[in-house]
């Protein structure tokens, strides 16, 4: 376990660990897979880091208490990071690159709420649910019904103008 503390601890970007996420504003890093960055909320050292990334999610964990998030791109997550009630850090996955998560880092203050807390669970499913080929539309099934579709209208109005040449010639 120490040998993995270490090549973490290694890792750290350096991005003036030493001051309050309040204060910086937004931190935006690019983490690959067990990489984190150390930050300072509420005058204690936390970590935000990448567990696992895959090509539309990445696994976001942030401790001192550890807590886990499975985001898609786009999605943001909040933590209460002290136990307070109050959510103290905001983490938004913006893209995956080359296989790391690039990550928006904020500091908040937003109660925890149970409708809050049931979203954040609902969001945490919904990244996790696998993309299968129910959930994946293709759309070159659908084409070759509408070109059969065109093909029989034309049809249909040559035929009808063929049959009205017919029936003018017999007259």
């Amino acid at each position: 376990m120490s040998v993995v503390i270490s090549v973490l601890a290694e890792r750290l970007p350096k991005i003036g660990n030493d001051a309050e996420l309040a204060t910086k504003g937004e931190v935006a890093q690019s983490l690959g897979s067990k990489h984190r960055v150390k930050l300072m909320v509420n005058s204690q050292t936390h970590y935000i880091g990448v567990t696992e990334v895959t090509a539309t999610t990445a696994k976001i964990q942030v401790s001192s208490t550890p807590q886990e998030a499975t985001m898609a791109i786009g999605d943001s997550r909040m933590f209460d990071v002290d136990g307070d009630k109050v959510y103290d850090v905001k983490v938004t996955l913006s893209a995956i690159n080359n296989g790391k998560a690039d990550v928006k880092i904020v500091s908040i203050k937003e109660a925890v709420t149970a409708e809050s807390e049931a979203a954040q669970t609902a969001a945490n499913a919904d990244a996790a649910k696998p993309i299968t080929p129910e959930t994946t539309k293709t759309i070159g099934s659908k084409v070759w019904i509408w070109v059969v579709v065109i093909i029989i209208v034309i049809a249909v109005v040559v035929w009808f103008v063929m049959k009205k040449g017919k029936i003018g010639k017999r007259r």
